[in-house]
C-alpha cells in the first residue's frame, strides 16, 4: 500500500513540475503552483521532503526580476513574503537600475515568480484593453493596483502564519536561506511615487482592479478570473 506522505509528495512534486515546463500555459502554470502550495500547508511538507529526483542539484535560488518600477517591486515583495522568500534590490542591467530580487528554496521561489507574473500581467492587460498608457496615468493605474493587492496578498501570508507548524517552518526556512547566502546588509530606501490630481481617476480605476482579482486564486476559481480579465 502506498504510503499516503509520499502519495501527497509525489503530486506536489508533479505540480511543480508542470508550473515549470516551458510548454505549460501561463494560467495553467498559476493554477499549478497555488494547488501545490496549498497542499504544501495543508499537509505541512517542506520542499526538502519532497523525493530526491525531483529536487534540483542546488537547493536554494535567486531569481532578479526585471522590474524597476515601485509598484511592481512591491508586488515582488508581497509575495515573497507569501511564499517563504527574501525580497531585495540588486543594480541591473546597463543603466545599472534597482530591480527587484527574491531569493530562497528553488520551488518557493518559483512560485513566487509565477504569481508575480500572473498579476503583472492582468494589471498591463487591462491597462492596454482600457487604452491607458504612458501619457494618460499608467503609473497612477499601476500603483492603484498594486496598493489596493499587496495588502491582501499580506493578509494571506499572516493567515499562513497563523498555523504554529508552518509558522515553524517558515522561520526555519529563513534561517536557512541567510545561512546559504548570507545577510542582507541594509535596505534601500526610496521617495513614495507623487501622483499628480489628474491621474486621480486612473489611481481609483487600479484600486479596484487590485480589490476584484484573486490574491492568489483558488485553482477552482481561475476560469471565472480569466474570463473577467483575460
Amino acid at each position: 500500500m502506498t504510503d499516503p506522505i509520499n502519495k501527497i509528495s509525489a503530486k506536489i512534486a508533479a505540480l511543480l513540475r508542470l508550473a515549470e515546463h516551458e510548454g505549460t500555459d501561463a494560467n495553467e502554470a498559476v493554477a499549478a503552483a497555488a494547488k501545490a502550495r496549498a497542499l504544501m500547508d495543508q499537509r505541512q511538507i517542506s520542499e526538502q521532503d519532497l523525493p530526491q529526483d525531483e529536487q534540483s542539484i542546488e537547493q536554494f535560488i535567486e531569481h532578479k526580476f526585471g522590474y524597476s518600477e515601485r509598484w511592481s517591486q512591491e508586488l515582488v515583495r508581497a509575495y515573497s513574503k507569501l511564499h517563504d522568500c527574501e525580497h531585495y534590490l540588486n543594480k541591473r542591467g546597463v543603466r545599472q537600475r534597482w530591480k527587484a530580487a527574491a531569493r530562497g528554496y528553488r520551488d518557493d521561489v518559483l512560485l513566487c515568480k509565477i504569481s508575480v507574473e500572473r498579476v503583472v500581467r492582468i494589471c498591463k492587460d487591462t491597462a492596454k484593453a482600457r487604452g491607458i498608457g504612458r501619457y494618460n496615468g499608467l503609473n497612477a493605474f499601476n500603483l492603484g493596483f498594486s496598493q489596493a493587492l499587496c495588502p491582501r496578498i499580506y493578509e494571506l501570508a499572516c493567515e499562513r502564519q497563523l498555523v504554529s507548524s508552518t509558522n515553524a517552518l517558515v522561520v526555519a526556512k529563513k534561517e536557512n536561506i541567510e545561512s546559504h547566502f548570507g545577510k542582507i546588509e541594509g535596505t534601500l530606501s526610496r521617495p513614495k511615487p507623487v501622483v499628480e490630481s489628474r491621474d486621480w481617476r486612473a489611481v481609483d480605476a487600479g484600486l479596484k482592479l487590485g480589490h476584484a482579482i484573486a490574491a492568489e486564486p483558488e485553482v477552482e476559481d481561475l476560469q471565472k478570473e480569466i474570463a473577467a480579465h483575460g
